[in-house]
């Protein structure tokens, strides 16, 4: 379909100028919010884009916008009506006219080779700071694109060691090659960062014993902090703009990494049963990661669970290390960064509670999505269009805070518990046995234990002893008792109760196999 003439070519776009006739706050903030709108689109098509550029116009007044993965700035007012903000104005465009790229927002180690029809990419190796002997990667085909304004700004291409393969477009099973590209938060140095994919990658890689989990998690390849001249952070792109405000953000570090492995979303997968052996095989390496790399994931959810093709079918890979810490380290609680997806987040992370995390909340975050997606299904064939009043709404409206206490009321008992299965789509295939399997990890995750300031969800008081004969109102106020917290008591179990949800998992998942492979040779029979 031919482009109307009026409507904008975000891939070209160097920067956008939202007008207004008026120059009220009201015309100025819808103005900002257009520019926002804007901006977002730029990022979703312009993979070179490391900072976006902007003007807003209301009447006689210019203001120029800055965009950055955590920030955005705007200039001071330009009067064009006044000889001082016209000066002001051309001194902009000139200073764009004249500097370097990476001044203008875009990256100059990711280009566009006209002659081949493909994009470059350089990804130095591992422990470089300087960012020298860099390995040049091509690509045609991007996975994942930076779709907000805000936050990690995380692309992935799928990538070849040569132009030809690319532009071929060989297939994805003979490159095996990803290169991820975003702005994590991270320590100011990298002898110090405790949250780098790259590391904990090859960490994994090293020490997880055996064939047992290889497809199961991206081997590293090469890469980490980038560096353009020098190293490329927020605080640099702050610092050539205004440095003040730079002291007040979190630090986000540029890291680029390349490693092997390829899934597939979460769409392609055509019933409950490839599902449940999918999350079997990646908490089976969650699992793995935890006890013999000391590497707690801390973000699972339906992004970072893919499906892959296997010999004996499909299996599940767990992608996305960004977000990891070392299991033994304390205050492994305290990021700047609230991690996760809303309905899928633990409680504790939805609270912001300073105790530390456990292989726990990432089984608590694996029920939410098992729930979720039974609820609302993962592609077209198993969405459903009765969404009416469901309860599981509750666990993406309002605050996180309110989200929490949505949470520990559906999961203290299982009778508040099976309204939630209970709404699950009935005409997904196989949903029988995936309602059944979430009430039993509940119950292993919530019940299932001896001392009673273990079970359940809701915080409780302390019992306290009352004499029947005491005055009330001689009896002197009791001292305030700490309240206690099931989740919090939970977490020194966390080895015990992991291992009892991984083997009902892994039996729920032996079984779906049996099943599929009975149904696969009964259709081979009858074709025969």
């Amino acid at each position: 379909m031919p482009r109307r003439f009026d409507e904008p070519s975000y891939r070209r776009l160097f920067a956008v100028v939202e007008a207004k006739g008026g120059s009220t706050p009201a015309d100025q903030t819808d103005a900002f919010e257009q520019l926002i709108l804007y901006s977002k689109n730029m990022y979703a098509v312009q993979h070179n884009r490391r900072l976006l550029w902007g003007i807003t116009a209301c009447g006689a007044v210019v203001k120029a916008c800055l965009f950055g993965p955590n920030f955005m700035l705007a200039s001071t007012e330009m009067d064009l009506g006044s000889e001082e903000g016209r000066s002001e104005l051309v001194r902009l465009i000139v200073y764009w006219s004249f500097c370097e790229l990476d001044k203008l927002g875009y990256d100059p180690s990711v280009r566009f080779n006209r002659e081949h029809g493909c994009m470059e990419i350089d990804v130095a190796p591992p422990g470089n700071g300087d960012g020298t002997g860099k390995q040049t990667f091509y690509s045609c085909e991007v996975i994942t694109v930076a779709e907000r304004v805000f936050g990690r700004h995380t692309r992935c291409f799928i990538a070849h060691r040569d132009p030809a393969s690319a532009i071929e477009r060989v297939k994805v099973a003979k490159s095996g090659i990803i290169i991820k590209d975003a702005w994590p938060e991270a320590a100011e140095h990298a002898k110090d960062d405790d949250r780098d994919e790259a590391r904990y990658l090859r960490k994994i890689h090293e020490e997880l014993p055996g064939d047992r989990y290889d497809g199961m998690y991206p081997e590293f390849l090469e890469g980490g902090r980038v560096h353009l001249g020098n190293e490329d952070t927020t605080q640099q792109q702050l610092n050539e703009h205004a440095e003040r405000e730079g002291e007040q953000m979190a630090l986000r570090v540029h890291k680029r990494i390349a490693m092997k492995g390829i899934g597939k979303p979460l769409k392609t997968i055509s019933s409950c049963l490839e599902l449940i052996i999918v999350v079997a095989d990646v908490m089976s390496c969650h699992s793995g990661i935890v006890e013999h790399c000391n590497i707690l994931h801390r973000d699972i959810s339906t992004a970072n669970i893919l499906a892959r093709d296997t010999a004996d079918g499909i299996g599940g890979m767990l992608i996305d290390f960004d977000m990891a810490v070392d299991v033994d380290r304390k205050g492994n609680a305290v990021r700047t960064e609230r991690t996760g997806t809303y309905p899928f987040m633990s409680v504790g992370n939805l609270e912001g509670s300073p105790h530390n995390r456990t292989a726990l909340d990432d089984w608590e975050s694996l029920l939410y999505i098992l729930c979720w997606l039974g609820t609302y299904g993962w592609n077209t064939a198993t969405s459903r269009t009765d969404i009416g009043d469901l309860h599981i709404k509750k666990w993406e409206e309002g605050s996180m805070e309110n989200i929490a206490y949505e949470k520990r009321q559906h999961l203290d008992s299982a009778r508040h518990f099976a309204i939630i299965p209970d709404e699950f789509n009935r005409d997904i295939p196989g949903i029988g046995p995936l309602q059944r399997l979430v009430k039993v990890l509940r119950k292993i995750l919530i019940d299932e234990h001896k001392d009673d300031d273990l079970k359940g969800a809701l915080l409780k008081d302390p019992e306290d002893d009352v004499d029947l004969n005491d005055d009330v109102f001689l009896k002197p106020s009791p001292e305030p008792k700490v309240v206690i917290d099931p989740f919090k008591n939970r977490a020194e179990k966390w080895k015990e109760i992991s291992q009892s949800l991984l083997g009902v998992l892994n039996m729920a998942a032996k079984s779906a196999k049996r099943i599929l492979s009975e149904s696969r040779s009964n259709q081979l029979q009858k074709t025969i």
